[in-house]
């Protein structure tokens, strides 16, 4: 974490920000407790000592360590000790004006359609229920919920109004011949660096063929040698004893079993001194006291959801438990530094204007998509809502809005792009022939990351490293190999129709495989 600063200086900083946290207070009345059987001994250097043998013998410097962890990675080592507080605010604002007003030009098309949605339904944005629902429970709240559902439109927005954006955004600092000349290949006209094929096999390392991997060897094995599976097995077991989220997040790049992934997930991207499960409760008490304009389009996007897809509709009640509570959690504004504002609506009687929905997210088409795998590891309702929170908190949130952080859809798309021309030119080339638009057929499965295109278990497995390397660019790494697969029936297409005909099914592949060609194969 420190490779750009002085190891000491960081130290003291850290140990300053976690002395403001609560878990500072448990440790330290634990450790009190534990050395009041000691020795009366007076030296403070001895008292050190012992405290840190304490903390080491008793096992709380996991969580400890686990703390610092979340803490920069949360906030960017480089943001969170900064030389001065103001380069945090401009790290998290937007840093081109062109980005700026291409979202505030979005935003305000997104309120002028949800006004009109409830003008057309003669619905107010939010209101208290009435008092007989107020203390209903969840189930038998529902019908009352969906008794009433919203015409014509039931999404603000989707792939296509992204895509829209995506390939409107022009930089006013190159003339029109100037981006003609740089990027007239491609449907991103912007010139954002992006990582070579080298650059991301040295960041996805861990990913060689030579490393075994779940999601390969564990299959290889399956019917002799299983100890490499079992090895995973001990290993996660080890990791989800001693609480580790660092080593949890290591381990996860190799791919985690089936039966210790819910752990290893939750080890890794929830900080355990949070109570989940009555923060959850509160946000559901504000689901049966608030009616919210946008509930119904929650609702609509689960419906929607289950019906495209069997795998998912047994998790129906799960999945509108969990949207419906991530809509009025005012955390998620707080917990990440976002590079655009909130949509915000102006209360009628002129006050402040205030986040709506309360978690500042509006319901967009495949917001169910990214919940669904989740609902695979956890028969928790709570448990799948803390999971998706962080996730979203950490990635999803790039995939559906625009700005210029290299995590966000707009450079993916941009780093496909780049690839796909590098990887595999005259399949881009011939593409372009018949007409095709790679990236209107390619950014539905990357704002789902691959929900609802792959299997479940390979959509996991693609999840495992996206929070394993703590980085999204394995999408469109994985894209690219989906075409370089699929070259040769691509290539025989005659027409755009029979390309996209081609790249309509995605369910028979297998991730890792795929993954481990496209990066390393040849790469010697």
């Amino acid at each position: 974490f420190f490779r750009e600063m002085d190891v000491q200086a960081a130290s003291q900083e850290l140990a300053t920000r976690l002395k403001e946290r609560h878990l500072y207070f448990q440790l330290k009345k634990q450790v009190k407790e534990g050395l009041a059987s000691g020795s009366d001994d007076d030296d403070d250097a001895a008292t050190a000592k012992a405290a840190k043998a304490f903390l080491l013998e008793s096992g709380m410097h996991f969580a400890l360590r686990n703390a610092a962890f979340h803490f920069l990675r949360n906030h960017g080592w480089r943001q969170a000790f900064g030389a001065d507080a103001d380069k945090l605010v401009r790290q998290v604002s937007e840093p081109y004006l062109f980005i700026q007003e291409a979202q505030a030009v979005f935003w305000s098309r997104m309120v002028k359609r949800l006004n009109t949605l409830a003008a057309d339904n003669q619905l107010p944005l939010a209101r208290r229920r009435e008092t007989a629902l107020r203390c209903l429970p969840y189930a038998d709240l529902e019908p009352h919920l969906t008794a009433r559902p919203l015409t014509p439109s039931m999404f603000l927005y989707d792939v296509k109004d992204i895509l829209r954006e995506l390939m409107a955004l022009r930089d006013p600092n190159f003339t029109a011949d100037e981006s003609a000349a740089g990027r007239q290949w491609g449907s991103i006209k912007l010139q954002f660096k992006t990582k070579s094929a080298a650059e991301l096999r040295v960041v996805f390392c861990d990913l060689d063929m030579a490393q075994p991997q779940m999601g390969v060897d564990d299959r290889v094995y399956a019917g002799g040698n299983d100890s490499f599976y079992e090895s995973r097995l001990t290993l996660a077991k080890e990791i989800i004893r001693i609480n580790s989220a660092f080593h949890a997040q290591a381990y996860c790049r190799c791919g985690c079993p089936i039966a210790v992934r819910p752990q290893v997930w939750f080890t890794l991207l929830c900080d355990v001194q949070h109570d989940y499960a009555a923060r959850f409760a509160q946000l559901q008490q504000d689901v049966v006291r608030y009616d919210l304009l946008t509930d119904r389009l929650f609702l609509a996007e689960v419906a929607s959801v289950c019906n495209f897809d069997d795998n998912y509709f047994v998790f129906v009640e799960h999945m509108q438990l969990t949207l419906l509570a991530f809509s009025r959690d005012q955390d998620v504004l707080l917990s990440y530094p976002r590079q655009q504002k909130p949509f915000a609506v102006t209360a009628k009687s002129g006050g402040k204007p205030v986040p709506y929905p309360p978690s500042g997210v509006l319901p967009f088409r495949g917001v169910g998509y990214l919940v669904a795998p989740l609902c695979f590891l956890y028969d928790d309702s709570a448990k799948i809502y803390t999971i998706f929170r962080a996730m979203y908190v950490r990635y999803f949130s790039n995939l559906h809005t625009i700005s210029s952080h290299p995590e966000n859809i707009l450079r993916l798309s941009l780093l496909f792009e780049t690839l796909l021309r590098s990887h595999q030119p005259f399949l881009f080339e011939h593409l372009k022939t018949l007409g095709v638009n790679v990236l209107s057929v390619v950014l539905p499965w990357l704002v789902h990351a691959f929900s609802g295109y792959l299997e479940v278990e390979q959509v996991l497995l693609l999840w495992d490293r996206i929070v394993g390397f703590d980085s999204l660019e394995i999408l469109p790494t994985f894209a690219v190999a989906v075409l370089a697969f699929r070259q040769t029936a691509l290539l025989q297409a005659g027409t755009a129709a029979d390309a996209k005909h081609v790249l309509s099914d995605l369910k028979g592949l297998k991730v890792i495989p795929l993954l481990q060609f496209c990066l390393f194969a040849g790469s010697s």
